[in-house]
């Protein structure tokens, strides 16, 4: 059974490969094909062509690891430059991973075992999170919309000889956590989100350093610097996160997601928009992704309980806070001018009040009543 999927430069290659885990502990690989016109693909199974819907792929490289994963992360975790394969499970331990192609002083390729962390709760997910200084923040997401700092500081010599099978008798040290507590007193499952770029309007640099959490209690959290920026509480079980500029202005916005479809999105200044997606949805992601050409662009991605898959392409957003009429009409220079020609005082709110009100709302009474006082000149003359 399949547990866990992640896509990243694993084998610090320069090439991203599909990881797949599954629940016994078999750690698969595969190479992402590339195909230009009727060109051959590799890994392509026999039996199959270009014309069918989907394109077979055979692993190129498995390895046991310790059963019973449930999340993987793909990334530098110790800021050395390289990726390293991060790996949660349910008993509620966290392993990272690095590959190496001269372990054992032999020339077989292998990931070995370079990191472990005991935390005190389930982890749902793990994520990266970039700091001003040093190596980025490694985190998993703890009950409670909680989560735990994994501190990973490895020493030279103390990681002995490495096995194939990961052997944990092959790594002495165990590496130390820092929990940050929240609000939340409950124990339900979390999800943790890092790296939500503010932008320059917000920060003197773009360097990310967000933190999002949500619950399946319907807490949803942003944090920056260990501070909390807001809390919100929703009457959906809140299961996955993402991340994506929705109005192109250099900020990130939040994207929540629930078993039932409610979807949130949501900025810093807490600004909510919400939509309903109409399926129980059993996984989300959020971001920039080229579904037409070679462009990225913001794209929401939904996995129903009905095996379906919908790719919602091009999401943008104008804006995010909402506006009052007043505040549109004195952004737009042609309303300034009509009041200028009918000597009116723009900077006068209770002058603009009143045309406003005149318009929107007796519009025809004004018309009638000019009307009559034309007939009644007429008559008169």
């Amino acid at each position: 059974m399949i547990t866990c999927v992640g896509v990243g430069d694993v084998c610090n290659k320069g090439k991203d490969i599909i990881v797949c885990l599954s629940g016994e502990g078999w750690c698969y690989l595969f190479e992402l094909p590339m195909i230009i016109g009727r060109a051959e693909v590799p890994g392509l199974a026999e039996g199959h062509t270009e014309k069918d819907t989907g394109i077979p792929m055979k692993p190129c490289f498995n390895q046991h690891t310790p059963a019973n994963s449930k999340a993987i992360l793909i990334g530098d975790v110790d800021g050395d430059g390289l990726c390293e394969l991060v790996i949660g499970y349910t008993d509620n331990v966290v392993r990272a991973f690095r590959w190496q192609s001269n372990a054992c002083k032999t020339s077989e390729e292998q990931f070995v075992q370079v990191a472990k962390w005991i935390l005190g709760g389930q982890v749902s997910n793990l994520t990266l999170n970039d700091r001003s200084n040093g190596p980025p923040e490694l985190m998993a997401s703890q009950p409670g919309c909680t989560y735990t700092t994994l501190l990973f500081q490895p020493a030279l010599g103390q990681v002995g000889p490495p096995t194939r099978d990961c052997d944990e008798s092959s790594l002495s040290q165990i590496f130390d956590i820092k929990l940050h507590q929240t609000s939340s007193r409950s124990k339900v499952d979390s999800c943790i989100l890092g790296n939500v770029t503010a932008g320059t309007s917000f920060c003197q640099s773009s360097t990310p350093g967000m933190i999002a959490l949500c619950s399946l209690d319907g807490s949803l959290k942003l944090m920056e610097h260990g501070k909390q920026l807001w809390s919100l509480h929703v009457d959906n079980q809140m299961f996955a996160m993402g991340k994506v500029d929705m109005t192109c202005d250099g900020c990130e916005e939040v994207v929540a997601c629930a078993w039932d479809g409610q979807t949130y999105i949501i900025d810093r200044q807490c600004n909510v928009v919400r939509f309903q997606f109409d399926d129980n949805v059993c996984a989300f992601s959020a971001g920039l992704y080229a579904y037409k050409g070679n462009v990225n662009s913001p794209c929401l991605v939904f996995a129903t309980l009905s095996q379906h898959l919908f790719v919602y392409w091009n999401v943008q957003l104008k804006h995010m806070a909402s506006t009052s009429l007043f505040e549109t009409l004195k952004e737009s220079q042609e309303f300034h001018d009509l009041l200028k020609n009918r000597g009116l005082d723009s900077s006068d709110p209770c002058a603009v009040q009143q045309l406003v009100r005149d318009v929107l709302y007796r519009w025809p009474q004004l018309c009638s009543n000019t009307n009559g006082e034309k007939k009644i000149k007429t008559h008169v003359g």
